[in-house]
């Protein structure tokens, strides 16, 4: 199929063709809009989309914020506002605190 007829039938493409689709899928059209929703089908073309649960999309955010938040013992607090162990706030800055030095390690600036 070219670009163009694809361009043409995703124009062509009413709510109302929609109406037959799985809830599940009804709820990403609502979610992604009539012409996203219509360009991810040409996309994925009938296979298998796996999407992540939240945690493994926000986990990386909130890595960071642990990181620019704690103050050297607000473990506790930290936990609690993120709804997460002391001992994983522990591992956060710990891993935090390595990738900083592992930075510093490879700085060119210390080298001039």
């Amino acid at each position: 199929m070219t670009e163009d007829t694809k361009k043409q039938l995703m124009l062509e493409v009413k709510p109302e063709d929609l109406k037959d689709l799985p809830e599940q899928l009804q709820e990403v059209l609502r979610l992604t809009g009539l012409e996203n929703f219509v360009e991810l089908c040409f996309y994925m073309s009938g296979t298998t989309l796996y999407i992540p649960k939240l945690d493994r999309i926000v986990s990386p955010a909130r890595d960071r914020l642990l990181a620019r938040e704690f103050n050297g013992g607000n473990y506790a607090e930290l936990a609690k506002k993120y709804d997460i162990t002391e001992n994983w706030v522990r591992q956060v800055i710990n891993r935090e605190n390595w990738k900083k030095r592992q930075m510093r390690l490879f700085d060119p600036e210390d080298y001039a």
